[in-house]
């Protein structure tokens, strides 16, 4: 990945850190952050690296495998808000090095981007997997057409797709309880939750709910608890992650489980 390349990147997870602490986000929340096949993103952005800037024999190949295991990761975690944004930007730029075997660069933005002199833009050589667009591209359009002077580069339309998602990701990344409830829950949601959430994270202890008692809830016989339930905060609680013994459940609208008891 050329370091103009790395300026561009590291400007959008900027803004996206800047986004998202203006909407409220907190930066601790990037601590319970998780992902799947955290490998396939580094070997894939390691892989571009190396086939944009070392002097290989097929850099195509290698970029486009290095963008397909990217994408690989993606797919993987398309939960994440943003995600299928980046999937989107990554999956237009490997189109024109599979169908054409390189990515087309339009000739007169070369010119544009101070790159090349005028009238050598056609016969230019370009470092990587990029080529100056021919009439035989079938998907030119998705080549790299856009000049940007200020950084010398010349970028796709998938690359501020691209752009855009990790921005959005990011940003999300400090926002991810962004939504408040404001109903208050039904005693028997509010048992639940505390009964199954890990000790770290009950809002009263001991349990209020038995395992017993949650099976009868599956059942649709739950009887509210013999005590009171004490939370800390009375009447309405925050969407967030409850980490459990078997896996992380992400409750995004809690007023729903008031709505509709078990």
């Amino acid at each position: 990945m050329a370091p103009e390349s790395l300026l561009l990147t590291a400007g959008a997870v900027v803004t996206g850190l800047i986004v998202g602490r203006l909407r409220g986000g907190r930066f601790g929340e990037l601590r319970r952050l998780r992902v799947r096949a955290l490998l396939l993103l580094l070997v894939g952005v390691a892989g571009a690296a190396i086939g944009t800037t070392a002097d290989l024999e097929r850099p195509a190949t290698v970029v486009a495998v290095s963008l397909g295991l990217v994408i690989g990761f993606c797919l993987l975690n398309l939960r994440l808000v943003g995600m299928p944004i980046i999937t989107l930007g990554l999956a237009m730029n490997l189109a024109p090095l599979v169908v054409d075997g390189a990515i087309p660069v339009r000739a007169d933005a070369l010119v544009q981007a101070g790159l090349v002199d005028e009238g050598r833009a056609d016969t230019a050589v370009l470092d990587g997997p990029k080529r100056p667009a021919g009439p035989d591209d079938r998907l030119p359009w998705l080549g790299d057409v856009i000049p940007v002077r200020a950084t010398g580069q010349v970028l796709s339309f998938g690359d501020l797709v691209l752009l855009v998602g990790i921005a959005d990701t990011v940003s999300h990344f400090l926002d991810r309880r962004r939504r408040r409830v404001g109903v208050a829950l039904d005693p028997r949601a509010e048992a639940v939750l505390a009964s199954i959430a890990l000790p770290e994270d009950r809002i009263a202890e001991p349990p209020v709910v038995s395992p017993a008692q949650v099976a009868g809830a599956r059942a649709g016989s739950l009887q509210p608890p013999p005590e009171p339930l004490s939370l800390t905060v009375p009447g309405t609680i925050p969407a967030h992650d409850l980490r459990t013994p078997a896996g992380t459940i992400e409750v995004l609208d809690v007023s729903d489980v008031s709505r509709h008891p078990a």
